[in-house]
């Protein structure tokens, strides 16, 4: 191995133990231990990434991108309040609600408008927020200790009855959120006084904490729903910033929040968040300082401002995947054999290359942020192997032995997405499958998703605190959301064994089993996980990238000058 790889191996350890320790507690809550003794200890442990180069296996990302100032520290001077964070991203979103909307555009600007009883914090530790502490001391009963002297954007009182209408909306059926399967578990809430929540789930559910810190875990208030009717283009939240004007497309205004409950933050006024398809746009206003930070789709132009003393290049592991979805209620995607073909034709390496100039892992179902519940990159690495002639023997079980067209949708503003696309659509020729690459706009493409319309897509997703979020994706209906309508009872038989598996060891081995099958069965083909490319203007500081890929870390980052 290289001096690169040990550095990654080094830190895949690292990241093992810090996420293994705070699993084994957290299980362990399910016997009656309250959470708030062994956050104080976790939050000690080595953090999941800082500035980490590709693994063997991977193409090595440029030697000065991974070198670059990993970690933001404060100059003498100290943090200080005031003054407006320009970001800037190539993509956008189509609505402001944290729970209609799934979006992962979405899901990384809520967190600063919106909170959670539990987040996952930068070293990858659910730590509380609004709930200030819990308990579960019995295996299907969970108590919630609330944050008191919370404020929501319009001056109320924030309390359990928030919580209590927040999971009542989620468990909506007629609603039909997509995350509604997270929360199914929970049968009954029971709101005691002001600020206590007890929960009965139904059976053991080891996922309840990364549910309430994901995605969909956004506490909403009911007075703001009934007078917008939604929040799709309206915001009151409990979080550090408010919003002060959003224009879809263009720009988002949010001006700092003065009742928020975590001392001395936001620092800074406001944050203008901007639109810009081309990246290479935001890259020029990087240089010229009209932009202060960028979350980079393509990745490779952090290649254009290495030597840049203005600037900072930051990479961290993240949970995040980019893949292909087949919907197997389309033919011929519903046949076994087609779907594992496609898998085998793709060389992994490549895609990477050509989609993030090498910054990205090999990644299962779990990324190497999840340390313990990802697959060696080794065991990946000879899954993963490219093997043409089994392609073509598959190929011809499937009855396609003389060659097939298909279409592979994308999503045209994700450019990773987009350079992948093409490398996979060049792969499959060599099997006889010639791939046209249609390119929808987000919207267009989220409905035909969401409307299962899609035959073979790309799809880019954030993952998720906890392999819970499987069960969601995979589990076949009513449990679960079945993207891919797989209807596979061992998927079913797996993802319900996860949910309610305590045991760190077992946990593991069950989630490592999951991976192989999905693999095997090619009914959601990874290609990588991407590690998040951030740059930002020497003057931004104490910011750091999030795991997930939110932007949680603007609420504690300031402006120097």
């Amino acid at each position: 191995m290289g001096k690169k790889s040990d550095e990654l191996q080094e830190q895949l350890i690292k990241n093992y133990v810090s996420r293994r320790r705070f699993i084994q507690h957290a299980l362990m809550a399910s016997g009656g231990l309250a959470v708030t003794g062994f956050l104080q200890a976790c939050q000690t442990e080595a953090p999941i990434a800082t500035s980490t180069p590709p693994p063997a296996g991977a193409t090595a990302a440029p030697t000065a991108a991974s070198t670059a100032t990993p970690q933001p520290t404060a100059t003498l001077s100290g943090p200080k309040q005031g003054g407006t964070l320009i970001t800037a991203r190539s993509a956008g979103f189509t609505s402001l609600d944290p729970q209609l909307d799934a979006t992962e555009g979405r899901a990384r600007m809520s967190v600063l408008l919106y909170s959670n009883l539990v987040q996952m914090d930068n070293e990858g530790i659910i730590v509380p927020v609004l709930a200030e502490s819990w308990d579960n001391p019995e295996p299907t009963t969970w108590i919630f200790n609330l944050r008191q002297g919370v404020k929501w954007h319009n001056g109320k009182d924030f309390t359990s009855e928030d919580v209590r209408y927040t999971l009542e909306r989620l468990l909506d059926e007629d609603l039909a959120i997509s995350g509604r399967s997270e929360f199914l578990p929970i049968t009954e809430i029971i709101t005691p006084d002001e600020y206590t929540v007890e929960l009965t789930t139904d059976g053991v559910f080891a996922g309840l904490l990364s549910s309430f810190g994901g995605k969909y875990g956004a506490i909403v208030q009911q007075e703001a729903i009934e007078e917008f009717g939604d929040l799709r283009n309206n915001a009151v939240g409990t979080g550090p910033f408010m919003v002060e004007e959003w224009v879809p497309d263009s720009h988002l205004l949010l001006a700092r929040n003065p009742d928020y409950f975590l001392e001395g933050q936001p620092l800074l006024d406001g944050i203008e968040w901007r639109f810009v398809p081309d990246e290479a746009n935001i890259i020029a206003g990087l240089r010229a300082g009209t932009i202060h930070h960028a979350l980079l789709e393509d990745r490779q132009l952090a290649d254009l401002v290495q030597g840049d003393e203005t600037l900072n290049v930051q990479t961290a592991f993240t949970t995040s995947t980019d893949s292909i979805w087949a919907n197997t209620l389309v033919e011929p995607f519903h046949i076994p054999e087609l779907r594992q073909a496609i898998s085998l034709a793709i060389d992994r390496d490549e895609v990477m290359q050509a989609a993030t100039g090498g910054y990205a892992v090999y990644s299962g179902l779990v990324t190497p942020a999840l340390s313990e519940y990802a697959l060696p990159q080794e065991e990946l690495a000879e899954l993963y192997q490219r093997n043409v002639p089994r392609a073509l023997e598959l190929m011809e079980q499937a009855g396609f032995g003389d060659g097939l067209t298909i279409q592979l949708e994308n999503i045209s503003s994700v450019a990773a997405l987009t350079a992948a696309a093409q490398v996979v659509a060049n792969n499959l020729r060599d099997i006889g499958i010639e791939a046209e690459i249609v390119n929808y706009e987000l919207g267009q493409w989220i409905d035909r998703f969401v409307g299962r319309e899609y035959g073979i897509s790309m799809n880019t997703g954030s993952g998720a605190l906890d392999p819970e979020i499987w069960y969601r994706y995979l589990h076949s209906q009513p449990g679960g959301v079945d993207w891919q309508s797989l209807n596979d009872p061992e998927l079913d038989e797996l993802t319900e064994q996860i949910r309610a598996t305590l045991d760190v060891d077992e946990r593991v081995e069950l989630v490592h089993e999951l991976q192989r099958r999905t693999i095997e069965k090619g009914s959601m083909i990874i290609l990588y996980s991407p590690l998040a490319v951030e740059i930002t203007t020497t003057n931004v500081k104490d910011y750091q990238p999030h795991p997930l890929n939110w932007s949680y870390n603007f609420a504690s980052a300031w402006l120097d000058n």
